[in-house]
């Protein structure tokens, strides 16, 4: 007879351990603290576990030849027993087939087809096929039946929601990318991770409230619920860094753009959040398809704020997989990511130090020469039509075959602009320094209207206008024409109205420049009730 220590610690080595229900939902290692759990505690939700067993292996007695007809176990007196449901079916698996009477030719081969096969012990029959089974029948089960998953959206909004974002949002983190690594990677992690998931409805549900008037506490709830799942991981040491959050920062920091509609601020929480990761070691540890694709569009997030605050960049550009990569400009994705470093370092002279040197501004304009000669031929234009060629516009027509080339164009545009107003040889006085002037306006202008021209060509590919705008906001105040300037309010407005990106605060100043409101004035009816009403129709159309 075992002793009661004995047998405790046996009872105790059948338990398996196993943490509570929420941390098993979200892949996070339990504690197993009673009553409640840290990741609960953190969460502010109810620690929910159950105790789970092993079943014991029986122990026979007998010679090893014959059928055992005893066991014997020794149950403990607390043992808890499983009470059996009425529907449960015993079956016999050692009852032998009677297999006389069965004719068998020379070859050994079966002459009947019908067995007597005995009923077995508690067995029920076989219920009869269906003759009318067909097999387009497979096709009515339910997707959940047919492919024996579990839905991860279970409401037709959701679904709505992250659709929206596959076909709408999800090409602005795939700029560069034809195998759609960001939107492929979310599509299969999305059903066991609830932080990208939520991240995704926040961001949709946002985008839809500007250009669809959705209700935007649902935007608000989803983007909550995000950061919910965020504090539990950030907790959690081993977790706290991973790909999934990374990923849900570049979303939710989006957002956060579309959030300064109405009131014009950015709270840049989530640029903090974006900092952490590229500043951080573990950016350097290893690498993965995931995250190279959102570093890239957190580097491509970074510029525009850089542009639109005339700062510099505030992320590390000398990481592992950048240092490490020869890039080859004969190569279209090589092309278009070293055309973005190009302009990056760019940025970084412009409003990095006032000390500019000539050298380090000849440098870096021979290396944006040199990517404008090796233009990939798949990115120059399908169909061009010069300003005035179909309407009295200044704005060209410029078609372009991918989005890779579209925003590509938009940063090299944005580079030549950039190196001409910040030119340290350009004189600062004298007759020479207004014809140095007349050429930089010239040229700018020249650069802006052709991302214009690109803008308006593909005007539902956000990311085009989004880049127009900011263009427009560094060089826009040269404009002159007035039919010019309407066009460039245009851009502003459309981009707000389509993409939910705000302009506002670009349009005002515009109009300050251009002198056209006082400037103290904070009026924020910059639209024409024409273009007004135009845009209201389109928020109609979309969802009809």
């Amino acid at each position: 007879m075992e002793s009661e220590d004995s047998r405790d610690t046996e009872q105790r080595s059948t338990r398996i351990r196993a943490g509570c229900e929420s941390c098993r939902q979200r892949h996070l290692k339990c504690d197993e603290r009673q009553p409640s759990c840290l990741q609960c505690e953190l969460l502010k939700v109810n620690c929910e576990r159950e105790e789970k067993y092993r079943f014991r292996h029986l122990t026979w007695f007998g010679s090893d030849d014959e059928c055992p007809d005893e066991c014997e176990f020794e149950f403990p007196t607390e043992q808890r027993w499983l009470s059996v449901p009425p529907s449960v079916i015993f079956v016999d698996d050692h009852a032998h087939f009677d297999l006389t009477g069965i004719d068998v030719d020379d070859n050994g081969r079966l002459n009947v087809v019908d067995l007597d096969v005995p009923s077995r012990s508690g067995e029920t029959e076989a219920p009869a096929q269906d003759d009318d089974y067909n097999v387009s029948d497979l096709f009515d089960a339910s997707p959940a039946a047919l492919y024996n998953t579990t839905l991860f959206l279970t409401t037709a909004e959701e679904a709505s929601l992250f659709r929206h974002f596959l076909e709408k949002l999800g090409p602005w983190f795939d700029m560069n990318d034809n195998e759609k690594t960001f939107t492929r990677e979310l599509v299969r992690k999305a059903h066991v991770s609830p932080i990208l998931l939520k991240a995704v409805l926040a961001l949709s549900s946002r985008h839809l409230a500007t250009i669809a008037n959705f209700d935007s506490s649902k935007a608000e709830r989803y983007s909550e619920e995000c950061v919910q799942e965020m504090i539990v991981c950030l907790a959690n040491r081993v977790e706290s860094m991973n790909d999934d959050l990374f990923a849900a920062t570049i979303i939710l920091r989006t957002k956060e753009e579309m959030d300064a509609y109405p009131h014009g601020m950015d709270l840049q929480a989530h640029l903090l959040g974006i900092k952490a990761f590229t500043h951080s070691d573990w950016l350097e540890s290893s690498t993965s398809s995931l995250r190279e694709c959102t570093y890239w569009s957190a580097l491509r997030q970074e510029i525009n704020f850089a542009l639109v605050q005339h700062r510099p960049l505030d992320i590390n550009l000398r990481v592992n997989f950048i240092r490490n990569t020869t890039f080859d400009l004969t190569n279209e994705h090589d092309w278009s990511n070293y055309c973005t470093l190009n302009l990056a370092n760019i940025i970084m002279f412009c409003f990095g130090s006032p000390e500019r040197s000539t050298s380090e501004y000849r440098a870096l304009y021979d290396e944006s020469v040199r990517v404008s000669d090796t233009l990939p031929s798949t990115y120059h234009p399908f169909y061009y039509a010069k300003p005035g060629a179909t309407d009295t516009s200044t704005i060209p027509q410029i078609w372009l075959a991918s989005e890779a080339a579209v925003f590509s164009l938009q940063y090299l545009f944005i580079s030549k602009i950039l190196l001409l107003c910040f030119d340290p040889t350009v004189p600062i006085v004298g007759y020479a320094r207004r014809l140095a002037a007349e050429k930089i306006d010239r040229l700018s202008l020249k650069y802006l209207r052709s991302m214009g021209g690109i803008a308006l060509s593909h005007h539902t590919f956000g990311p085009a206008m989004i880049l127009a705008s900011l263009g427009i906001s560094l060089c826009g105040d040269r404009v002159a024409d007035m039919a010019e300037r309407n066009k460039l309010l245009e851009i502003l407005t459309q981009t707000q109205v389509e993409h939910a990106i705000p302009t506002t605060s670009t349009r005002h100043g515009l109009l300050r420049a251009w002198n056209l409101i006082p400037q103290g004035d904070s009026t924020t009816n910059v639209v024409s009730p024409d273009l007004h009403s135009i845009h209201q129709h389109e928020r109609l159309r979309l969802f009809q």
